[in-house]
């Protein structure tokens, strides 16, 4: 770990330990949702690949969910990703311009069902092909055995289930 994201030792006086009674768990915790918001906001910035849509937060986390749940009504977008109904329209109007989600009628005219289109999918696979290229050389240069990854990707999958609205 470089110097750069190696977390500053506890009371450090810049924040860093001031949580509640100093607790050691409560600090990585913190820590852990601190990486997972700079990794973000690096793989969103400057490592975004030219080749894919631009996108908001509220598109990519629509989309990404649409893309996982194909069919899904908008309705279960909503609660999904936590939006309001009103949110969710602009954005879903937003992805439908960009030419990126499809909304077809479903068994009757009032249901209506979400689909990833086939741009979507030429974005995501160029988003997910740059992203692991950068990764897999982050995590060799420093030298992470592939059950830590294993046990990395279990970890960030029940931290997203149980932040989930």
């Amino acid at each position: 770990m470089t110097s750069d994201t190696a977390p500053p030792p506890a009371g450090g006086g810049d924040g860093w330990a001031a949580l509640p009674g100093g607790d050691p768990a409560a600090v990585r915790h913190a820590d852990v949702a601190d990486h997972v918001a700079a990794i973000a906001r690096e793989l969103l910035g400057r490592h975004f690949p030219h080749d894919a849509v631009p996108l908001t937060a509220n598109e990519v986390a629509v989309l990404r969910f649409v893309h996982r749940h194909p069919g899904a009504t908008s309705g279960q977008a909503a609660a999904a990703t936590g939006l309001q109904r009103s949110n969710l329209s602009t954005t879903l109007r937003a992805l439908e311009r960009q030419g990126l989600v499809e909304r077809t009628h479903g068994e009757d005219a009032r249901t209506v069902r979400l689909r990833a289109t086939d741009r979507a999918e030429a974005s995501t696979r160029a988003v997910r092909r740059q992203w692991s290229g950068l990764v897999a050389q982050a995590l060799a240069e420093a030298d992470v055995a592939e059950e830590d990854l294993a046990t990395t990707l279990r970890v960030l999958a029940a931290l997203e289930d149980g932040l989930r609205p």
